[in-house]
């Protein structure tokens, strides 16, 4: 059986992707929204399936007591039915036939609320592959792309010019007199950590190392929207 979920018709053509691993990414994009709204489906679903059941134990409910209740009288009815010669009729077995239908009704429908949890269990299992597919695609196309090999060119020239620096740097303290050096040893043999978030002591007041605030919120949400739309775009310039 073809399983189907809600999903939104449009009648665009689609536009052609760059390369395969765009084509992919929209492969993977698209496999992972159509399970998540197939689970969003079914999620709704078994909201009403679980308010279905509830209403159908309590009509069970109702419809046991009403048998006990008619049970009960029944001996009193026939006596007096016959006492005074008037037609007997059959209270209990309409009664039971409704606590059968009531009881086939609550049977049916936790059957469609156990069967609607094992499809969310199996959607829910296929997204995270989904999920990792999708990551893998998005590492494909952006460790491939253009704009993220400047990124690597651009920090091979950042090491190559802060070897120059402290090159020049050495070169210059060993032509200074002896005062100068030890004035600026600690200063030129210094070295910073490249990680975020990290920074020194101060005479007691922290502060952060520097690092390139605007660069990186122009490449954040380029990444996050390039999970939503393998068409979406990196930002040339670094």
């Amino acid at each position: 059986m073809q399983r189907t979920a809600p999903t939104a018709t449009s009648h665009t053509q689609p536009t052609p992707f760059a390369n395969q691993h765009r084509a992919a990414l929209a492969a993977a994009i698209a496999a992972r929204d159509a399970d998540q709204a197939r689970h969003f489906a079914l999620e709704a679903a078994l909201e009403r399936a679980k308010e279905e059941r509830r209403t159908a134990t309590d009509l069970l409910r109702d419809a046991e007591t009403k048998l006990e209740r008619i049970k009960a009288d029944n001996s009193t009815r026939i006596a007096y039915a016959f006492l005074n010669q008037e037609p007997d009729f059959d209270a209990v077995g309409p009664a039971e036939a409704v606590v059968e239908q009531a009881r086939a009704n609550l049977t049916r429908i936790e059957q469609i609320e156990e069967a609607l949890g094992r499809e969310i269990q199996d959607v829910e299992s296929r997204l995270r592959t989904r999920h990792t597919s999708v990551k893998q695609a998005l590492a494909n196309v952006i460790t491939t792309s253009p704009e993220f090999q400047v990124l690597f060119d651009e920090r091979d020239k950042a090491w190559t010019r802060l070897r120059t620096l402290c090159v020049l740097l050495v070169k210059s303290a060993m032509s200074c007199v002896v005062i100068c050096l030890m004035t600026l040893r600690r200063r030129f043999m210094s070295t910073e950590p490249l990680e975020k978030d990290i920074g020194y002591d101060d005479e007691g007041r922290y502060v952060p190392y520097e690092w390139d605030h605007e660069l990186v919120a122009t490449w954040q949400p380029a990444l996050t929207e390039l999970q939503q739309d393998a068409h979406a775009t990196l930002p040339e310039k670094s």
